[in-house]
């Protein structure tokens, strides 16, 4: 048996452009730091998050830099060339849910009260 999840807590650097592809899905990317280590050797990781559908839209509804969040997804890798011919390499999270903890999103006018969003109308 395998399976390939990823669980993250961390505070949102950006927030893309939200973008529909040809089929007319939604999707986004986001760029998500997270910490490890403490006191002098604490490091701070940078992760490339991509997420569709409706998480996209939730995304681009209530979430804005320095937002705290907590998303599960997959771990992908991808391979290119760039116009020079040099082999880049690029690990993404795709984004299967996001939860909201902390602070209230920059995006938002909605209180946060124990990680959850008080509003009717929120699609998760």
């Amino acid at each position: 048996m395998s399976f390939n999840k990823v669980i993250l807590s961390g505070y949102v650097g950006k927030v893309g452009e939200p973008r529909k592809s040809k089929d007319d899905k939604s999707w986004i990317t986001l760029s998500l730091a997270t910490d490890s280590g403490y006191a002098g050797n604490k490091k701070t990781y940078w992760h490339n998050l991509m997420a569709f559908g409706k998480t996209a839209d939730v995304i681009e509804k209530y979430v804005g830099k320095g937002s705290q969040i907590i998303v599960d997804g997959e771990i992908t890798y991808s391979q290119w060339e760039d116009k020079n011919g040099v082999k880049k390499d690029q690990t993404t999270i795709m984004v299967s849910s996001v939860s909201f903890v902390g602070k209230k999103p920059e995006k938002s006018n909605h209180t946060i009260i124990e990680g959850s969003l008080e509003h009717d109308e929120i699609p998760f």
